[in-house]
């Protein structure tokens, strides 16, 4: 496959533990092992930098969400600095990030912040991006993500190399419509996915869910209950990469 643009992939689902994280991260173990496949052809191979190579991807994992997580630690730091050294990008995940911080760190962490033993850690990072966009734009973590990919693709040597940058928490309109318009469509093709499993109950529990139930997205896949077909999805997205 010829591919001669960089290819953004937004992961989207109707609630949580649907498997976008996980999928992105092990999509981008597929596509790098199909592109930058030591074993395939010399003349799918490339001369980067005066040198035959076969890795001709450079592929990463992203989320919209990586600077608020940060700029929430941050915020937050004398509580996630806790005694059994959990970092906070441990702590965002499935086990821990909708449980309450009472539930996480102990009662000595809340003497001066008593109002934040109820709230999760989901709380203060929706809680956080919901302030500074109202404070500053609502395109503000848009607009970081087309920074971002813009530096990984152009100003990181990679202009030689085909990037493929996967997104696993497209929430909301808004993100796809900034990144059109302010992506060069010459360069960049930028793929939707909307992910659904079998006997999916997920509560839509956030200001951020279900504002895509409309979205026209370039491939919608209901995963079986035990991921089998997983795939056939990635088949699916591979073929669609420009």
């Amino acid at each position: 496959m010829d591919i001669n643009k960089h290819n953004i992939i937004l992961f989207a689902s109707n609630g949580n533990n649907i498997g976008k994280t996980t999928t992105a991260k092990q999509l981008r173990g597929y596509l790098h092992n199909h592109f930058n496949n030591p074993k395939k052809e010399l003349n799918e191979w490339k001369v980067i930098n005066g040198y035959m190579t076969s890795v001709t991807h450079t592929i990463y994992n992203n989320s919209f969400a990586d600077p608020i997580r940060k700029i929430t630690k941050s915020l937050y730091d004398i509580l996630f600095n806790d005694e059994q050294s959990r970092t906070f990008e441990e702590l965002y995940n499935q086990t821990y990030k909708n449980l309450s911080l009472a539930e996480i760190f102990s009662e000595d962490k809340f003497k001066d912040y008593p109002e934040l033993k109820e709230k999760s850690i989901r709380f203060l990072v929706n809680e956080t991006s919901d302030q500074l966009q109202n404070i500053i734009n609502e395109n503000l973590w848009a607009g970081y993500a087309r920074r971002d990919i813009v530096f990984k693709t152009i100003n990181q040597n990679n202009t030689n190399n085909d990037c493929i940058l996967i997104y696993d928490d497209f929430r909301r309109p808004l993100e796809y419509n900034y990144l059109k318009k302010n992506l060069d469509p010459e360069i960049y093709n930028i793929i939707t996915v909307y992910l659904d499993k079998e006997g999916n109950k997920s509560q839509v529990n956030t200001t951020y869910e279900g504002q895509l139930t409309d979205f026209p997205f370039d491939i919608k896949f209901t995963f079986k209950e035990d991921y089998s077909n997983i795939d056939e999805l990635f088949s699916e997205i591979k073929n669609l990469l420009h």
